[in-house]
């Protein structure tokens, strides 16, 4: 085997090694962004179950959402 082909062979396995750890990391990402989505999305939730029992301060308060957010949702609920 030549010293060329050897660099060869080393530069297509660290491709591969590239390529592996790309889409692992990618899968990670992907899972940290569905948690997070996921707790926002029960936030909301949350806050929705809330509108009728507490005011949007209290809400905002108790679901980490800005007061502004929740406002909009009561809004959109008594329009509905």
């Amino acid at each position: 085997m030549t010293l060329l082909e050897i660099k060869e062979r080393e530069l297509q396995k660290g491709i591969k090694i590239g390529i592996e750890q790309g889409i692992e990391l990618g899968i990670e990402q992907g899972i940290e962004q569905g948690i997070e989505q996921g707790k926002e999305e029960e936030k909301v939730e949350i806050a929705q179950n809330l509108l009728d029992v507490l005011d949007d301060e209290t809400i905002a308060s108790a679901t980490g959402l800005e007061v502004e957010e929740v406002r909009q949702m009561r809004l959109l609920t008594m329009k509905g």
